[in-house]
């Protein structure tokens, strides 16, 4: 499956490299992500979107998602 950002087509990737495992946020990653990007500038100031407000919102943008955590 592939994703559209900025009008270019992504697909999911995977890349391990020993301890480290890059992959695509799941909606099943919403919890444990949220401490991580609520009100964090560092964090949300790479985002397409200025963050979530609530659990509840990035819960909702998760679920929206395409692709992962089906």
């Amino acid at each position: 499956m592939t994703d559209s950002v900025g009008g270019i087509r992504l697909r999911p990737f995977r890349a391990t490299c020993r301890k480290t495992v890059l992959r695509p946020v799941t909606r099943e990653d919403a919890d444990a992500l949220y401490p991580f990007v609520h009100g964090v500038t560092g964090v949300t100031r790479w985002l397409c979107w200025a963050g979530p407000e609530t659990l509840d919102a990035l819960r909702f943008r998760y679920r929206s998602w395409t692709y992962g955590g089906h």
